[in-house]
């Protein structure tokens, strides 16, 4: 677990986000389940008017479609957020690496002479300032 900019951890994120559509994507998982016991009734039962039952049964049949295609969605949502997450979480723990003396030497080569080691080591203490979390 990984903090992130202004104090909130990735589980606090979790919690915002990804909670409440779990919970959607859970209540749905039972509608699911509920549209398939309805149509196995449905099926079942002889109440004399087939084209009812038939589109009742029909449409049972397309709501199940549905909502089993949102639950792909929804889990592929959530893995796309799960990445985002680690990836954020790798690049705030990313530690400060500072340039070298190989690095000064090989820019002052491609034309940044002019540049002294002091100009490089301001220029490093600013950038590190700025990316301070």
């Amino acid at each position: 677990m990984c903090a992130v900019q202004g104090g909130h951890s990735a589980q606090s994120i979790n919690k915002r986000v990804l909670y409440p559509s779990l919970l959607s994507y859970m209540e749905k998982n039972i509608s699911i389940e509920a549209m398939k016991q309805a149509l196995e009734a449905l099926e079942t039962l002889d109440s004399g008017d087939s084209y009812k039952t038939h589109n009742a049964a029909t449409a049972l049949r397309q709501a199940i479609r549905e909502a089993e295609k949102e639950q792909v969605e929804f889990q592929d949502f959530v893995a796309n957020v799960q990445d985002a997450e680690k990836k954020a979480c790798e690049i705030i723990n990313r530690e400060w690496v500072g340039l070298t003396d190989d690095d000064m030497y090989e820019l002052r080569r491609k034309g940044h002479h002019h540049l002294s080691e002091r100009d490089f080591l301001a220029i490093e203490a600013k950038l590190k300032e700025k990316n301070a979390t």
